[in-house]
């Protein structure tokens, strides 16, 4: 096509000479992935009680937990075999096959109290330690730690408005060491450390 173009411009019998220079070559690098299996437990769990010290307070949580994740072996396009197959929960996988960190375990607990036009809730958040199996060298990089963090939230409710303050990673914790050139898992963790945030809501129509 491109030589087509040109033909008008240099010439049919320029157009001829400049073909037989060409390549003519389509190149395909998006195959189908391997065959996966999974399976793991949701959960969610969640209970109201009335009338605590005027107010109601719901206590609850929610979680996973990853019993397998099978994968059979990578091959490229012509079948050859590039990285063997298994079972990766619980690993880090980022540097050794096209998966992400899999955590056996993810999961938060929640408290929230509702008083009149006040809401206060905390939540703790909690992500399972997995295996790094891609560093040499240095075997406290295989371990990736757990992480656990704390949220805080109140809310004050008058009339069409809302105000709300929240503060994230109340103890500031910062994510567990990992061997990448960010020095993190950004898939399973934040790095941002402690955060506040200030919001005002107001509802149109809401009276």
């Amino acid at each position: 096509m491109l030589v087509r173009q040109f033909a008008d411009i240099i010439g049919a019998r320029e157009a001829r000479k400049l073909n037989r220079h060409f390549r003519h070559r389509v190149d395909t690098f998006i195959i189908n992935g391997s065959d996966i299996d999974t399976n793991g437990i949701d959960l969610l769990l969640q209970y109201a009680f009335d009338d605590v010290l005027g107010g109601q307070l719901t206590l609850g949580g929610e979680g996973s937990y990853m019993f397998e994740y099978q994968s059979d072996d990578f091959v490229d396009i012509g079948g050859v075999n590039l990285a063997p197959g298994g079972d990766f929960v619980g690993f880090y996988n980022t540097k050794t096959n096209p998966f992400l960190g899999l955590p056996e375990m993810k999961g938060n607990l929640f408290a929230r109290y509702r008083y009149g036009d006040f809401t206060f809730s905390t939540t703790m958040r909690y992500v399972d330690g997995y295996t790094d199996a891609a560093p040499t060298g240095n075997a406290g990089l295989k371990n990736v730690d757990s992480m656990t963090t704390y949220d805080a939230t109140a809310i004050y409710t008058w009339r069409d408005f809302s105000f709300s303050a929240t503060v994230f990673n109340m103890t500031d914790v910062d994510p567990p060491w990992v061997s990448n050139d960010i020095n993190y898992d950004p898939n399973n963790v934040s790095a941002l450390g402690r955060m506040v945030k200030v919001q005002m809501t107001y509802t149109l129509g809401g009276g």
